[in-house]
Parts: C-alpha cells; sequence; structure tokens
C-alpha cells in the first residue's frame, strides 16, 4: 500500500513523555498540587504521548491525573513509607495503542527484590518500575523502565545506575526498550557516562537527544523555581536502546496562563520508532 506520493507509508511512531510533577507538598504555598493539577494535565493531553513515565506522582496525584487524561491507564509503584515525600514512578500509557502484558519493580538498593529497601548512602528508597508493552498497531514488543535516583546520595545514584542497566540485561535482553526518569545527574557526571557507556557484553543507552533526527528542540536545562528556568541542570532524561530510531527530542517548556512552569521540572518529549533493521 502507497500513499499519494507513491512511497510506502511511514512505520507507526511512538510518543514518550517523561515528567517530574513534583509531590503534592502541602507547604508550596501557591503551587501546591490543587493549583497545578490542571495545568500538568494540560501539558500531557497537549503533547499526545502515548507513553509516559512520572516522577514523585503520589496516588492521589496519579488519580487526579487519571480522572483529567481518560484516555490512559496507569500502572503505579512507589516506596512503603507513606510518611515520605511520594517517591512514586507511575507509568502512563494509552490504552487505544498500547498492551500492557506485564509489570513489575525493583528497589535501588542491595537488596533489589526488598520493596522499600533504601540503597546506599541514599537519603530515601528509590525504585525502577517497568513494563512489557505491546504496540497494537505493529505487533512490535518494548519495555519501559521508570525510575527517579536519590537526590542526595553519590554513591547511591552511581550503584544504581549500574543496577539498572544490569536488570535491563536481565530483563530485556533482545528486546526494544525506553527508559525515562530523573536521574539527578547532569550529563558531565559519572552518573550519566555509566548509564551510556558502551560495553563489551550487555545493552546499550543511547540519550534520546542525541541520537534524534531533528537536533534538540527547547531548553537545555529541565529544571524550574516555577518562576525561572534554572540554568544548567538537566537531570531529567529519555534512553533508548539500538532498536530504536528517534525522530524527535524537546524539552516541553509549557507555561500556565499566569506565565509559570506547572512544576520544578520540565517534561522531555520523544518520538521513536521501530527499526526493525537494527
Amino acid at each position: 500500500m502507497v500513499d499519494d506520493s507513491g512511497l510506502p507509508p511511514s512505520p507507526p511512531s511512538l510518543t514518550v513523555l517523561t515528567y517530574n510533577v513534583r509531590y503534592a507538598n502541602p507547604n508550596d504555598a501557591e503551587q501546591v498540587w490543587e493549583n497545578r493539577r490542571d495545568d500538568v494535565a494540560s501539558c500531557i493531553r497537549f503533547h499526545r504521548p502515548q507513553l509516559v513515565g512520572l516522577q514523585e506522582a503520589a496516588p492521589e496525584q496519579v488519580r487526579d491525573l487519571s480522572e483529567r487524561l481518560p484516555a490512559f491507564e496507569w500502572l503505579t509503584g512507589g516506596r512503603s513509607e507513606s510518611e515520605n515525600a511520594g517517591e512514586y514512578v507511575a507509568i502512563g500509557y494509552d490504552a487505544d495503542y498500547l498492551d500492557a502484558e506485564s509489570e513489575d519493580e525493583f528497589w535501588l538498593s542491595e537488596t533489589p527484590s526488598e520493596p522499600g529497601s533504601r540503597g546506599w548512602d541514599a537519603m530515601l528508597p528509590r525504585l525502577v518500575r517497568y513494563s512489557r508493552f505491546r504496540d497494537r498497531r505493529t505487533d512490535d514488543v518494548f519495555y519501559h523502565f521508570n525510575t527517579h535516583f536519590d537526590h542526595r546520595g553519590e554513591t547511591a545514584r552511581l550503584e544504581s545506575a549500574r543496577l539498572l542497566r544490569d536488570r535491563i540485561d536481565d530483563v530485556a535482553a533482545e528486546t526494544p526498550f525506553v527508559v525515562t526518569g530523573d536521574f539527578n545527574a547532569r550529563p558531565s557526571t559519572d552518573v550519566y557516562r555509566t548509564l551510556t557507556a558502551e560495553r563489551e557484553h550487555g545493552r546499550a543507552l543511547v540519550d534520546a537527544h542525541y541520537r534524534s533526527d531533528i537536533p534538540h528542540h527547547g531548553p537545555l536545562t529541565t529544571m524550574t523555581d516555577f518562576h525561572d528556568l534554572v540554568p544548567e541542570k538537566k537531570i531529567d532524561y529519555v534512553f533508548v536502546s539500538e532498536e530504536l530510531d528517534v525522530n524527535v527530542h524537546g524539552t516541553c517548556s509549557d507555561l500556565d496562563e499566569e506565565g509559570q512552569y506547572p512544576s520544578d521540572h520540565l517534561p522531555i518529549l520523544t518520538v521513536v520508532q521501530y527499526n526493525h533493521t537494527a
């Protein structure tokens, strides 16, 4: 089948968004979640992703987003200690496009199978939530890993990067994957280099920023103070496996009607395609 140009149609693409929406902190004054949730939902809705990795979205925040984004199903995971600030790494997907075939999690610690375990010098328990998806349009299968590395523990971030790569090797040894998250690490750090380093054995994590056919769009930082961008603080990423081509990569700097950012992080949007020749 061909289109009017006489060329074969392009294979379907998959739009992926990663977004730290900031936990519902009651001390955030005018930036409390109740004042931001409509704008966060509007940002996600406008960019029309089929797959979303959220960070810091506690259960009540996911419920709010679910009400405002009825096309999405949500896979949730978080700390076992409810008094903590809400380290949740929910995965959202548009069920018109994707089927979730399985889901699981592991904790970023020396005991990854122990729920709520805190690793190394981390201030808080951290985890990776992941799911195996099947694209209903193409029957392609891929994994999505979503995470949030610790903000205090330098050793914890580095060990978390190593553990994440090892688990990807185990779980998705021969399957395409995307990784979304707030890694609390700039591109100049050992954490980022550990995530993206080539290895003689094991899967490669490719920063979608540098794989994109169209040059990166938007700010290079991913942090805000709600009013302004925080310069030179890119800590949120989308990584992909070699089997996925990247068409578009951008940092979304959407503002609300009062000219403020809906979160203290900016979302990153990536459009990927399945590369069956890789």
